[in-house]
């Protein structure tokens, strides 16, 4: 990859900006020249994840995923808290689980596995995550949604 271009391909400019990007403040963390002042440069790709992370994890997003999540409602994992007892168990397990977030040790529960009948008379396999492992994603997706989004093409369907 030549020294003008991004890790998309992006054009760069002198000062490291990606041209093809909004620039937008940081969310939480220093700037990168800041770093740099501290003798700390981090690379670019720790920086823009340390602010994904610090968006992901504010109180507003936390407070919205889980509002989403409680709306659609659905049946317990494969620990058995349904939506109902999420609450309780959250502000148990919180610090522990941000922690892992944090430091990228946090791995998702088993699902639970059921079989729903079809319409012909046989079964389909069902996965059913944890109410935990259904508020983590939704927290990720509302602030990485809004960013990789419009990068995708209009004929793209996810696939």
């Amino acid at each position: 990859m030549g020294s003008d271009e991004g890790s998309n391909n992006e054009t760069q400019g002198a000062d490291g900006a990606i041209s093809a990007q909004p620039q937008n403040p940081p969310i939480g963390g220093r700037r990168t020249g800041e770093w740099a002042v501290a003798g700390l440069e981090p690379r670019r790709d720790e920086v823009e994840t340390t602010e994904l992370l610090a968006a992901v994890l504010t109180s507003d997003n936390l407070r919205t995923a889980w509002q989403r999540v409680k709306a659609n409602k659905g049946a317990p994992g494969i620990d058995g808290v349904a939506i109902e007892g999420f609450p309780a168990q959250m502000w148990t397990h919180w610090k522990d689980i941000r922690r892992q977030l944090e430091t990228g040790r946090y791995r998702p529960s088993a699902v639970r596995r059921v079989e729903i009948p079809k319409d012909d008379g046989s079964q389909r396999p069902l996965s059913i995550p944890t109410v935990m492992d259904r508020f983590i994603p939704q927290a990720i997706a509302q602030v990485s949604t809004p960013i990789y989004e419009p990068r995708f093409s209009a004929s793209s369907f996810g696939f």
